[in-house]
Order: structure tokens, then C-alpha cells, then sequence
């Protein structure tokens, strides 16, 4: 499974995905199904989900998400998931009966959703992992674009373009903290 994404394994050698449930019962069938291919985490509401997320922020690869929690519900959670730059990329599956719950969870920024009662466990894991699979593949996308996109600026810079203007160029991107220092370093190694 995902063998061009190794560097998205934790340290155990498995991805891990937080179960965001307030039936125990849905909880447990979802880790049953789930525990041979992932590290699994636990969350019996959506406030405790945040905290989890918070905690392993760096390690989740997928969240499983239910709507309808007590303290705090799923929606809630989705919201403030994608609201926060650290968080948004995880992607989350909500777990739903509410076939009208499908489309606001969606709207908000879920990738997929399970509806209860749950499908086939096989059916389960084929979502999570296909899920998982599009996230990665989308970063991998992504951190590629960017390092190319940043080759190209480096070329640029060292073009001939006189060190009063790089600086001025620099400043004005914006391109994220740091990066400007870096940048500039890099043009005057080369």
C-alpha cells in the first residue's frame, strides 16, 4: 500500500488516523476494521478531537469524523480544522446517517464520508486508504511545484539582476518567513 509515500509512515511503520465517534460501539468497529493497516486515536467528542489534533498534528493522516457528538459537534470541528493553516491539508471522512449532512459536510471541507450504519469493513478501509492515497499524492504535487517554482526564482536572481533589486524583489513576494533570508543566501553561495 502507498509504497511511493514512505516518508507519510509514522515511526511504527503505519499511518495514523484519529476516530473521532461518541458511540463506543461505532468507535470500536471502525478501529477493528481500521488497527491492522493504521496506528489508530481516539476521540469521544469533538473537543477532545481538537486536542487530539493539536497533539499529533504532524502524524495524522486522516481524520474520521462524526457529526453528531455532544460538547462539540463534528461540523464544529471540520470548521475549525479547515480554518487553521496547520490543519486544513489533513483530510477528514465524516461518518454521517443524515444523508442531508453529506453536502453541508462537503461544502466544509470533507473529502469523503462513511454513512452509518457501516458498509463492509473492506469497504471501510478502501475509502480511508483511497482518501489517504489523494492527500499525499496531492502534497507530493505540491512541495514539487513549489521547489520548482523556487529553482526557477533562484535562476532568476542570479541572471545578472543587480543586488538592490533582488532585495527589493524579495521583500515585495513575501514569500513566507525566512524563505526572503534564504533566498538572498542562496543567490549570493551561487
Amino acid at each position: 500500500m502507498f509504497k511511493s509515500h514512505d516518508k507519510f509512515y509514522s515511526s511504527d511503520g503505519k499511518r495514523t488516523l484519529l476516530i473521532v465517534e461518541d458511540e463506543e460501539i461505532n468507535r470500536e468497529l471502525l478501529g477493528l476494521a481500521l488497527k491492522d493497516d493504521f496506528r489508530i486515536i481516539y476521540a469521544e467528542n469533538g473537543s477532545i478531537a481538537l486536542e487530539q489534533i493539536e497533539k499529533y498534528r504532524e502524524d495524522l493522516s486522516l481524520v474520521l469524523l462524526d457529526l453528531a457528538m455532544p460538547v462539540m459537534s463534528g461540523r464544529e470541528v471540520l470548521r475549525r480544522m479547515k480554518e487553521d493553516p496547520l490543519s486544513k491539508s489533513i483530510p477528514v471522512i465524516v461518518l454521517t446517517a443524515d444523508k442531508n449532512a453529506e453536502l453541508q459536510a462537503l461544502k466544509l471541507g470533507a473529502s469523503d464520508f462513511i454513512t452509518k450504519p457501516f458498509d463492509v469493513p473492506e469497504v471501510i478501509l478502501a475509502r480511508v486508504q483511497r482518501t489517504i492515497e489523494l492527500s499525499e499524492d496531492r502534497q507530493i504535487i505540491i512541495r514539487a511545484y513549489k521547489c520548482e517554482c523556487f529553482g526557477y526564482v533562484i535562476d532568476w536572481l542570479n541572471s545578472g539582476m543587480a543586488d538592490d533589486a533582488k532585495e527589493k524583489f524579495l521583500r515585495f513576494c513575501e514569500l513566507g518567513r525566512g524563505t526572503t533570508d534564504r533566498l538572498l543566501e542562496r543567490s549570493r553561495l551561487q
